[in-house]
């Protein structure tokens, strides 16, 4: 059993098929047992198939099929997971007890996400392969924690085929998942559920409201009946927003474009207003022939679904769309075709005709010198987040739009407006375009500090309303997409409450349920088999340093060194041994050996190793820095590095820099957001 526990916890994306011939071929496994499936599915449920206060952590539920049948859903019971994982993990409890009791009310809520992951060939035509995600947080938890892969916990997965056979489809997926949590005749959130103290045998009572459902607009609209930007009403959120052709706008009223839409034109919609337009739907179904009622569900902006969310009257005081409604602004600019794809490739356009006045670069292709010019910037942790011919490839000619993973069009953004800073501003050449592209870089920057931007909100308000405006004067009313009036939501769900969210850390979290499905065997268990190897790993992983906010990855045991424990005895009481690791999560991300980050005090260094010492008064591990300082010649000049170390607490991390390097000076790029 050692050895099954060993090949589930650090293989949790192999199927049991896949995994049985790497162990048993393993020659260093000859000694022991030979690993088959029951030992292995034996392992499995001993974690899993464990029976709380509030039930057993995986559970079932009926959902009716458009044959008549039913499909038994599995998935996870949220109250006995929050149990167990506070019962494994004395970390896990104290996190929870601490940020919970210091939380105001309007964090201590439940946030909701869903997405399909595809596994294999995401081009296949018919989408057999793609899987329905759905995942949860809580809010008061803080940042560093909600961005790991453990800091959004798994629901349920329903694979693409079966949720195309279920009566409402996801509407009434997500409609049986949030009465999971809130149960008018079972547990309920709001109502509370009982939790242990972290340092004591005592228990406290948490309480936590419905949250943001933050999902893409396709899921937004699937999941809430709405029709999104193919209804005439294209917002879920504003009642005067339409889209139709200017031209056919209604005369004498308050009805306007979404491309030209100010916000105090939007008509804001209330709880009581967008329940009652779902509410004509459902009082005239039957009633009227089935050409008008589609007509009706056309002006209205929604799609009639009878057993879905809006229509579920006992979610109603928990959930509402115009209140939930979470717009990730990732899918908002950058991925599915947001609006930075359009402005990337109008301002790549732009330039191609621009260069060919500049003779210093002999009439070279704009792609061609923006790929130069990119390989000059060293990323973050030195990972390439762009290919070397990512502008010369990526440009379509048939719908103006750059192509590229959401990632990639971010660092894009980031070359073009530094480029924009060293060449064109210089030269006077396209000063509109680049004013438009540096205010979207600022937005950008702002919106990857995660939590640190919601005391700057009003200022990131001001920026996104002055970036649609100089997108609309720069490039014309037709690259103002939908997305780009829905990107103008974004700051007031992160004033409503309280965090900047983004989907990326629930992507990362999909690797598990697309390295399961690329090699399960077979389809129809894949489902179960999936979930339960995700809760497998979070409640093994509960047990280590992942809800610390500092903590080594993959950390290797160091041999006595007296000089380096005489440089920690200011920091901490060293009990045990010392860990070492080129590899840290910190708060403001994951860092590796060889970053560029910025600390404290306005000083730079370049990471070197990172050390963990076990400390004597918290019994916790503390983890610090040894990095090479810089020192910056002349105001505003290069950094450079020094060949001595020095040695930091992890605390004092403030960022993680990409840079660019002339001669033997470091010239690190400091975010311009002012936050």
């Amino acid at each position: 059993m050692k050895r099954a526990h060993a090949a589930l916890k650090n293989a949790p994306g192999i199927s049991h098929r896949t995994l049985l011939k790497i162990m048993n071929d393993d020659p260093a496994a000859e000694a022991h047992e030979h690993l088959d499936r029951n030992i292995l599915t034996k392992e499995l449920d001993r974690v899993t198939q464990v029976y709380t206060p509030y039930g057993p952590v995986i559970d079932s539920m009926e959902l009716p099929l458009e044959d008549g049948a039913t499909h038994s859903w599995c998935h996870v019971n949220p109250f006995a997971l929050l149990w167990e994982m506070c019962k494994r993990s004395a970390g896990f409890r104290a996190v929870m007890e601490k940020e919970y009791k210091n939380a105001c009310d309007e964090v201590r809520t439940i946030a909701f996400y869903s997405d399909e992951a595809t596994p294999g060939n995401q081009l296949r035509p018919d989408n057999k392969n793609q899987i329905q995600c759905l995942y949860w947080a809580m809010l008061f938890l803080p940042h560093w924690l909600r961005r790991r892969m453990h800091g959004w916990l798994p629901f349920a997965l329903m694979r693409g085929v079966t949720q195309a056979k279920i009566v409402g489809k996801l509407s009434h997926i997500w409609s049986r998942a949030l009465q999971r949590f809130f149960s008018p005749d079972g547990f309920n959130f709001a109502v509370g559920m009982r939790l242990p103290c972290a340092y004591t045998n005592e228990y406290y009572f948490m309480k936590l409201t419905c949250g943001p459902m933050i999902q893409d607009l396709v899921a937004h609209q699937k999941s809430f009946g709405t029709k999104g930007a193919c209804g005439t009403r294209c917002c879920t959120k504003c009642e005067a927003v339409l889209n139709i052709e200017v031209d056919r706008l209604p005369d004498s009223t308050d009805f306007v474009h979404y491309s030209t839409a100010k916000p105090e034109q939007w008509g804001h919609h209330t709880r009581d207003s967008f329940f009652a337009t779902a509410d004509v739907l459902a009082l005239v179904h039957g009633k009227v022939s089935k050409n008008k009622f589609q007509k009706l569900e056309q002006a209205l902006g929604l799609h009639y679904v009878p057993n879905g969310l809006v229509w579920n009257m006992g979610l109603r005081r928990h959930f509402c769309p115009v209140e939930n409604q979470y717009e990730d602004w990732l899918h908002c600019l950058f991925a599915s075709k947001g609006s930075a794809a359009w402005e990337i490739a109008g301002f790549v356009g732009t330039l191609e005709k621009v260069l060919k006045g500049i003779p210093y670069f002999k009439g070279k292709p704009a792609g061609q010198v923006l790929d130069d010019f990119a390989r000059l910037i060293h990323w973050q942790n030195n990972i390439k987040l762009i290919p070397r011919d990512f502008f010369s490839t990526r440009a379509s000619s048939d719908d103006a739009v750059f192509k590229g993973f959401a990632v990639e069009l971010m660092a894009a953004v980031k070359v073009l407006a530094r480029f924009s800073v060293a060449v064109l501003l210089p030269a006077q050449k396209m000063q509109a375009h680049c004013k438009c592209m540096l205010t979207l870089s600022v937005i950008t920057e702002m919106l990857e500090t995660g939590d640190s931007v919601v005391p700057h909100v009003a200022r990131l308000r001001q920026l996104i309303y002055s970036h649609r405006e100089q997108v609309v004067d720069v490039y014309g009313a037709g690259i103002a997409k939908p997305k780009l009036h829905s990107q103008q939501h974004v700051p007031d769900c992160i004033e409503k409450w309280k965090r900047n969210l983004d989907v990326r850390p629930m992507e990362w979290k999909h690797q598990i349920v697309k390295s399961m499905a690329t090699n399960q065997l077979s389809r129809s268990a894949l489902e179960a088999a999936a979930l339960k190897r995700m809760v497998y790993q979070l409640l093994e992983d509960s047990v280590d340093m992942w809800f610390l906010p500092n903590c080594l990855v993959q950390a290797k045991v160091m041999e006595a060194c007296d000089e380096l424990i005489q440089c920690l005895a200011p920091y901490v009481q060293i009990i045990g041994g010392l860990r070492r690791s080129t590899t840290m999560h910190t708060t403001v991300g994951l860092v590796k050996a060889g970053a560029i980050v910025s600390l404290s005090h306005g000083r730079l260094g370049k990471a070197c190793v990172f050390v963990g010492a076990r400390e004597a008064a918290s019994q916790q591990e503390q983890c610090f820095i040894i990095f090479h300082p810089h020192s910056q010649i002349g105001r505003g000049g290069g950094w450079r590095q020094h060949e001595w170390l020095e040695l930091a607490p992890a605390d004092d991390i403030v960022s993680n820099l990409s840079f660019t390097i002339e001669g033997s000076l470091v010239i690190p790029h400091i975010p311009n957001h002012g936050i």
